[in-house]
């Protein structure tokens, strides 16, 4: 029985893609989504596919720490808690940007203990859920280990989500070491495909096992024998994949894996008053965005002020919107040096600059919408990535961890922008990449965003 309602759920799901209307008798379903060691991205895109399922009658439950209730704000579904952890892989003073020599762990200091304490505390409570609520249906974000153990332990129908499709199967021709290299092999020569074939994958190994460790014990006393491969990673059940061939590398892909990105969000929100009247009194904007993951350090943020001046004082730019939800103001620079000028940070602070708004809060997707956003200062993320190419503006990737230097990548081979060599390039350098990103005479640039946008937008309507 609980096959046939796994298999309706498919049904329902490909034809809201369609949007050819569904006649069922089915009972409704009550289906579970649940991610742990997250950002908002790894659940935003399961959570709009599950909007359109509530419409059905289907009722949905969102299982998360308390801390990550929010993401389902705005959504038809109920919370469940899983507890109160808190992520603290980000919990230090500041994060700097990758780079070269940097490995996929290297700003996640905290990993292995959020890795423990989140699976200790939601094991239980999943099996808790599953005894008293009995879902018919569990869709589990890919590094959720608690929900995908529980519900292969408790025989629940599973769909494992994947934020990419780097996260799924990775032929042996792409690159997915976590380092800012090509994302394919193709014009490596002999020893860097040795490096590629033998080195990487022990290497790879040998940083992850100590951080994964105590979470296989944690595993074996909850009765979950231990596998090769872990549960996100392996055929536990049907997988998604909020991805697009397109962006994304071309491939062989398992047959129990389906690429259904990019889903992005309906209308776009009108912006909020005091913003509108800044966008509109201004053509050429960057905004800069880094996640609600990212930290800045001190040195970073005054770093970053003296790029950003020197474009504004060539003209290049007349207007820069930044989004710092981590980042106290009470401590931000005091000053900055560009070209041994001093500037002072007060008006920026207390924002009554003219030129540069910072916001706590950015509503991204309405600010890349609007026609004076000329270019995108970024850490890389998927949600990021596809907002910009689905709003048609080209992005600078800044990344800072995880599978952001292989998007920073995504994005120059595509010809949808650059990236940035922190630590390797000059300064000049630099300010080259903002004068080449924001030329209107880029017309190969242009055709390249507008081409991506247009397998955005039809992609997005699967």
């Amino acid at each position: 029985m609980k096959f046939n309602s796994l298999l309706s759920l498919t049904f329902f799901i490909s034809q809201l893609a369609c949007q050819i209307p569904v006649i069922s008798d089915e009972k409704p379903l009550h289906i579970g989504v649940s991610i742990l060691f997250a950002s908002r991205s790894h659940v935003k895109y399961l959570l709009e596919i599950l909007e359109e399922v509530s419409k059905r009658g289907h009722r949905i439950t969102f299982l998360s720490m308390d801390e990550m209730k929010r993401f389902g704000n705005g959504y038809n579904l109920t919370h469940y808690s899983l507890g109160k952890e808190k992520l603290t892989v980000s919990d230090y003073e500041g994060m700097d940007p990758f780079i070269k020599g940097d490995n996929i762990f290297t700003n996640m200091i905290n990993v292995k203990d959020d890795l423990v304490n989140l699976y200790k505390a939601s094991f239980p409570r999943y099996e808790k859920f599953y005894s008293e609520e009995k879902p018919d249906l569990m869709i589990c974000d890919f590094i959720a280990n608690g929900c995908l153990d529980s519900a292969a332990k408790n025989s629940i129908p599973m769909i494992i989500g994947y934020q990419s499709l780097t996260f799924t199967y990775a032929p042996p021709f792409l690159t997915a070491n976590g380092e800012l290299v090509p994302t394919t092999i193709e014009n490596f020569n002999f020893l860097q495909r040795m490096k590629h074939a033998f080195i990487d994958p022990i290497r790879q190994i040998m940083l992850a096992y100590p951080i994964v460790q105590p979470t296989l014990k944690l595993k074996e006393a909850n009765g979950i024998p231990l596998t090769v491969t872990p549960p996100g990673f392996g055929y536990m059940g049907i997988g998604i994949a909020n991805s697009y061939v397109g962006l994304e590398n071309a491939r062989n892909i398992p047959s129990h894996i389906h690429p259904i990105g990019p889903i992005l969000s309906g209308d776009t929100p009108p912006l909020p008053e005091e913003l509108q009247s800044f966008m509109n009194t201004h053509s050429k904007v960057l905004y800069v965005a880094f996640g609600t993951l990212v930290k800045p350090t001190q040195e970073l943020l005054i770093k970053l002020l003296s790029h950003l001046q020197r474009v504004l004082n060539h003209g290049i730019l007349d207007g820069i919107i930044w989004g710092l939800p981590k980042t106290d103001l009470k401590t931000f620079p005091k000053s900055f040096k560009v070209d041994n000028i001093e500037y002072t940070t007060g008006q920026i602070v207390e924002g009554t600059h003219d030129k540069i708004k910072i916001l706590n809060w950015a509503p991204q997707q309405s600010i890349l919408h609007h026609p004076s956003t000329k270019l995108f200062l970024s850490h890389g993320g998927l949600d990021s990535i596809y907002e910009s190419m689905d709003a048609g503006v080209p992005m600078l990737i800044l990344p800072f961890l995880a599978d952001q230097p292989r998007n920073a990548m995504l994005v120059t081979e595509s010809g949808l922008g650059d990236y940035i060599g922190w630590g390797i390039e000059s300064d000049m350098e630099v300010y080259q990449k903002f004068t080449k990103l924001l030329d209107p005479k880029n017309l190969k640039l242009k055709s390249k965003v507008t081409q991506m946008q247009l397998i955005t937008k039809f992609s997005s309507k699967r």
